[in-house]
């Protein structure tokens, strides 16, 4: 028995070791992770019981570094606060402002670590911690405050000044000087700090009716809508639900406008967004800012909402109800939902297809013909996209998103693999309409006439329909090229009513009069800045360029619009070495001579750029540019370049996908000269 005991001893041994080494590993890895901020902090959970897990995060938030500290003390946000107390309050005398801000959110509602003496203590400042202390000793009703925050009504700091406001008239002492100074920071006479004043008043209904809150959700001020939103969301009061649903038509507060959304009842947002999609004044953008929000709810209501959305005249809508509708297929909620294809659509979308490429094919090679064949693709690209997805929703984990590069890029080696998963994974009907779209060996015209017998084969059907489309962009150019091609009479056939005055338009029929045609000039008649170039003319000249050359046109034209021509004489300065990098120029009459002091370094002719990297990083110039003769200039700003970008991914992505080109490219000619 005695020499039994032995092995057990011996396994006992070599098991201690083990949870030992595997112990000692697990708070190694914890501890790295905790210096590279490399946690999910929604996924992990601790053994708060185990010391070696204490004395890690205690660690953590003793060191002298920021950043650590503060992802220390996001650990703790679930876990008990008592074995971290000490360093707590150490931390709340000798911390820095964000690390004293983070610990009264994280505790201040704990009496038992932050204890009342601590929170006065720290409402006696003057920055922003103390001004959140300020709103903790108010929840605890520490009226002998009162006195102290009617003295920070005069303070120049804007936090100090709106949470002691806030305070006194939660507390109802000294109302009329708090409710002076509220009434100021509401009165939107500076953005910034109405915003500030708004974060003091979340939890503070009574002080903000849903009135007040109402017309703030709807101001232009992103920074006053964003704190406007929050509140907004924290009430859950269902009157608010249109103003916040409005705030998806911007990019900037469409994210905090659905977090918003995601604190009420997912039926009541449904239903309020459909009725903001059945109002017919809706703008495109509301529209798409509604779809992408769709996706966040994934119910049958929602599936029947956006399959609606598919025979939207609107590309760019259905583009995004496509992805909308694979997200929520992704989700697994709906799965019956997606058995069958939606085939009715799917019929329609394909029609359009086949128009657009029997439009193409009607339309001359002419010059005045390239912006058309440019959108023309363009949305053909689009409806490839739109047909894939739908295809797939029945298999949505399919990864549909490189198929649909392929297809779009004409990847020869992948395509047949594409073509023979579309044949083994859809059925006949959908088949029929996809494989035409995918196939590049497809006759286009003869398969659209034998799938759509109706289809028009006339370029005059298309124009027409196109200027009467209510697409300002497509209107554009069907009504330019009438006019440049001397169809007049289509144009005397066309429904004036059913087309938007547009500053497009305004400058195409500027030098036009009343007796050359049968337009009513009168209803186009807008101010528009007195340029060398329309709109259009500066889009077709910029596609011309390398950095824009892939972008299409109805993008294109946003930068277009954000250029200035500019005439410089023979010889003149356009800038020197060294100068700030702040715009790009585009030469559209005469040339340009880039030169180091007397020594030329390239000779730039019309349709060629110049300082186009100065859009994108903020370098000096690496030399100077003189006008080499009389010579026109597209000048393009970097801050409305930055501007524009920041509300088109469209712009961004292309602007990314060329700078990669160019790597690739510089790679492959470092690659050459090594061999």
């Amino acid at each position: 028995m005695h020499w039994l005991s032995l092995p057990v001893i011996g396994l006992c041994c070599i098991w201690f070791w083990n949870n030992f080494r595997l112990k000692n590993g697990y708070v190694n890895t914890l501890m790295k992770a905790i210096e590279q901020r490399q946690l999910n902090l929604d996924d992990i959970q601790f053994d708060i019981t185990d010391s070696q897990i204490v004395a890690t995060i205690d660690k953590t938030l003793k060191d002298d570094d920021e950043f650590k500290q503060l992802f220390a003390l996001d650990l703790l946000d679930p876990l008990p606060l008592h074995p971290f107390k000490k360093t707590l309050l150490n931390l709340m005398e000798s911390g820095s402002l964000e690390v004293r801000k983070q610990i009264i959110n994280l505790a201040g509602s704990m009496p038992n670590i932050l204890d009342n003496d601590v929170i006065l203590n720290a409402a006696d400042g003057d920055d922003e911690a103390s001004a959140a202390a300020i709103t903790v000793a108010v929840d605890r009703s520490l009226f002998q405050l009162a006195d102290s925050l009617k003295q920070n009504l005069n303070s120049n700091n804007e936090h100090i000044k709106a949470a002691s406001a806030v305070g006194l008239l939660r507390m109802k002492k000294h109302e009329i000087e708090a409710e002076k100074v509220l009434h100021d920071f509401l009165d939107v006479k500076d953005k910034h700090t109405t915003a500030v004043a708004l974060y003091y008043l979340q939890t503070s209904d009574d002080l903000l009716p849903n009135e007040t809150l109402t017309n703030l959700l709807l101001y232009p001020s992103f920074e006053i809508r964003e704190a406007a939103l929050k509140i907004a969301g924290n009430r859950q009061e269902l009157s608010l639900l249109p103003g916040i649903i409005s705030n998806l038509k911007s990019s900037e507060p469409a994210n905090f406008a659905r977090s918003s959304l995601a604190q009420f009842p997912a039926d009541e947002v449904i239903i309020s967004l459909a009725d903001s999609l059945s109002d017919d004044s809706i703008s495109k953008s509301l529209e798409l800012g509604i779809t992408r929000c769709l996706e966040d709810y994934p119910t049958k209501n929602t599936v029947r909402i956006l399959q609606t959305l598919l025979t939207r005249t609107n590309t760019e809508i259905m583009v995004t109800v496509a992805r909308s509708l694979l997200q929520i297929a992704r989700s697994g909620n709906v799965p019956n939902e997606f058995l069958e294809p939606f085939l009715d659509e799917m019929k329609q979308l394909s029609r359009r297809f086949f128009e657009l490429h029997m439009f193409h094919s009607t339309l001359s090679t002419q010059k005045n013909g390239m912006m058309i064949r440019d959108h023309l693709l363009y949305e053909q690209k689009k409806l490839i996209q739109v047909q894939l997805r739908l295809s797939i929703l029945h298999i949505p984990n399919t990864p549909i998103e490189s198929y649909i590069q392929y297809v779009l890029n004409n990847n020869k080696s992948h395509l047949p693999f594409v073509l023979e998963f579309l044949e083994s994974s859809c059925n006949k009907d959908v088949r029929k309409l996809i494989v035409p779209l995918v196939d590049p060996d497809t006759d286009h015209v003869s398969i659209g006439q034998e799938l759509f017998s109706d289809l028009p084969d006339s370029l005059d059907h298309y124009l027409k329909d196109w200027a009467e489309s209510g697409h300002d962009w497509k209107s554009a150019l069907a009504i330019q090229y009438l006019l440049e091609s001397g169809k007049n009479d289509i144009l005397e056939t066309i429904n004036w009513d059913n087309v938007d005055s547009t500053v497009y338009l305004a400058q195409l029929f500027k030098d036009l009069t009343a007796d050359d045609i049968k337009i009513p000039l009168t209803k186009f008649q807008t101010e528009t800045e007195s340029t060398m170039y329309t709109i259009l003319e500066r889009t077709i000249l910029l596609k011309s360029v390398d950095i824009f050359r892939n972008i299409p046109g109805k993008i294109l034209t946003r930068i277009a619009q954000i250029s200035h021509a500019r005439r410089y004489e023979l010889g003149e300065p356009i800038f020197k070495e060294d100068d700030e990098g702040d715009s790009m120029f585009v030469i559209l009459e005469g040339s340009v001579s880039i030169h180091s002091g007397e020594k030329e370094i390239a000779q730039l002719e019309k349709g060629e750029s110049l300082g186009e990297m100065a859009l994108l990083d903020d370098e000096p110039r690496s030399a100077d540019a003189t006008a080499g003769q009389n010579t026109v200039l597209l000048k393009i700003n970097q801050d409305g370049f930055y501007e524009l970008m920041a509300g088109n991914a469209e712009i961004m992505k292309q602007i990314i996908r060329l700078l990669t080109g160019r790597v690739r490219d510089m790679n492959a000619k470092l690659d050459a000269a090594e061999k």
